[in-house]
């Protein structure tokens, strides 16, 4: 009998905790369900804290302060029941980060594509060069901005790319500048060179699609004379600015060629010198 009343006290006692932790979770689970329900608090808690808003503060911070305790009762609840409360800890610990790393890229996508949405840079429609990728932008998506390029191709950049890369938009340009180098062969006079530059500012100036136009002989080059030509073309339609170049240039072409003033073309000189015979048959002897 002794020995039957001592195992029976040793169950109790060690059933104990586990009894007092059931409750403890059990008390704290439905304290936390009563401050949640702040509506129905407010008029049993308002006499003792006084004006609405003050009673929901205050209810909501007594809500707060017992979920702890309520968290701690779980996991102990959990650990007396066999459950190993560590290794379920660890195993979430690595689950979310493993989760965060595979999410990585995904979430650096979306804050580039809520970049792009709000700075920005480009729109639909607008050409753009970005990296060595230059074309019309047809979509901006969460994940990738597509670029038709100028090959026709579709291209995707990530928005993470689009976020951190350097975007030139060549729609929001107000004009086209063109630069050009025009060669004159070395044997054009001092007075054909500024007839030449006075050639082309005349056409280039009084053509109604330029804005500015700057001319001027600034070097001799290796096998020119170089006029440069740093021309404004007013408009950003790309077809009107070939077609106008076009004729521009042909008018010059025409001028020049009236004017009889030549265009330069790479070229080397190459001089050669000649031996007196007699002194070739002299060394021809000596050997």
């Amino acid at each position: 009998m002794g020995g039957v009343g001592k195992a029976r006290l040793t169950a109790d006692a060690s059933a104990t905790p586990n009894r007092t932790t059931l409750r403890i979770g059990a008390a704290g689970g439905i304290a936390v369900m009563i401050v949640d329900q702040n509506q129905r608090l407010r008029p049993v808690l308002a006499p003792f804290f006084g004006a609405p808003a003050r009673c929901e503060r205050s209810t909501a911070k007594l809500a707060l302060r017992l979920r702890c305790p309520v968290v701690v009762a779980a996991l102990l609840t959990l650990q007396n029941l066999g459950l190993n409360i560590t290794s379920l800890i660890a195993s979430l610990s690595i689950g979310g980060l493993a989760l965060s790393l595979a999410a990585q890229d995904t979430l650096s996508n979306l804050f580039g594509a809520v970049a792009v949405l709000t700075d920005k840079p480009c729109k639909v429609g607008d050409s753009i060069r970005v990296d060595n990728v230059e074309g019309t932008v047809e979509a901006i998506g969460l994940r990738s901005t597509r670029v038709r390029n100028l090959d026709g191709h579709l291209v995707s950049i990530p928005n993470k790319t689009m976020g951190n890369a350097t975007i030139t938009n060549i729609t929001q340009r107000p004009n086209i500048k063109t630069v050009m180098n025009i060669g004159l062969t070395y044997d054009t006079s001092a007075e054909k060179v500024k007839r030449a530059a006075a050639i082309l500012e005349e056409v280039l100036q009084r053509h109604p699609s330029t804005h500015e136009v700057v001319v001027g002989f600034n070097r001799f080059s290796d096998s020119a004379l170089n006029i440069q030509v740093v021309h404004w073309w007013k408009g950003t339609n790309n077809k009107e600015y070939l077609a106008g170049m076009q004729d521009l240039n042909l008018e010059i072409k025409e001028r020049f060629d009236a004017e009889k003033i030549n265009f330069a073309f790479p070229s080397s000189t190459v001089y050669l010198k000649t031996e007196p015979r007699a002194r070739i048959n002299g060394a021809a002897a000596t050997r």
